[in-house]
């Protein structure tokens, strides 16, 4: 059981990949970019595993500068730096797997809802 969450930049780019897996030996939460089609080094979480099969939960993602700073039910879960110059050119954000998708909220740097991104609609 698992699911991802990708920022996409292009088809070879993805600035920010997290994976949450639960049927490893042991659950982790992996994060990681894919630069000109080449993935990078996997950074592992292994300490801190907030999520429980079939439970609801609320995941805030927040650019910052040149981090990606996760937080699960207002509880810091990881920080991962980008490796990607230029964040103003993501295209899509892909949610996928074992779960499900109730809403999703983009907000710009100076806290206006982007309207365009609130209104799509959710399929599962």
């Amino acid at each position: 059981m698992l699911f991802m969450i990708s920022f996409v930049k292009d088809s070879v780019n993805i600035v920010f990949h997290l994976s949450v897996r639960f049927d490893e030996e042991r659950n982790v939460i992996v994060a990681n970019s894919q630069v000109n089609n080449s993935w990078g080094e996997e950074e592992r979480k292994t300490d801190y595993f907030p999520f429980e099969p079939s439970q609801p939960f609320e995941m805030e993602i927040q650019y910052e500068e040149k981090y990606f700073n996760v937080t699960v039910n207002d509880q810091f879960l990881l920080q991962f730096m980008t490796r990607e110059k230029t964040m103003e050119e993501l295209s899509k954000v892909f949610v996928e797997g074992d779960v499900s998708v109730q809403n999703i909220r983009v907000e710009t740097l100076s806290g206006e809802t982007n309207k365009e991104c609130e209104e799509l609609p959710l399929t599962t």
